[in-house]
């Protein structure tokens, strides 16, 4: 699958990212915690699924023609959004935007 970044890291700020972590696993060992316990306490506090504009924006599209699957999808998405969801949930949603999304105006920037 596709990694974090949209575009190829420089080494600069891959060294950066490599920096940070190592200060981040050495504060963690300094509290006593664990990483599964920092990873518990992460998973608690953070969605794993956050409503994007161009997951509305395919939604109410779709919902103007009609077919409301979409919307009900996000509606239930949002209700458990620390749940891992299902197969579907994770591989529709639990992404990067697609592509068209970056180039279309009112998804990647002001129309």
């Amino acid at each position: 699958g596709a990694g974090a970044f949209y575009q190829p890291v420089p080494d600069d700020l891959r060294e950066d990212w490599i920096s940070f972590l190592e200060q981040w696993r050495t504060a963690l060992e300094a509290s006593g915690s664990s990483a599964t316990e920092a990873y518990d306490k992460m998973k608690v506090s953070n969605p794993k699924y956050v409503l994007r504009e161009w997951m509305l924006v395919d939604a109410y599209s779709s919902a103007a023609n009609g077919e409301e699957a979409e919307l009900s999808n996000l509606h239930s998405l949002i209700q458990r959004p620390y749940e891992e969801g299902s197969d579907f949930e994770t591989e529709t949603y639990f992404r990067r935007a697609p592509d068209k999304a970056l180039t279309s105006g009112g998804t990647a920037f002001m129309s």
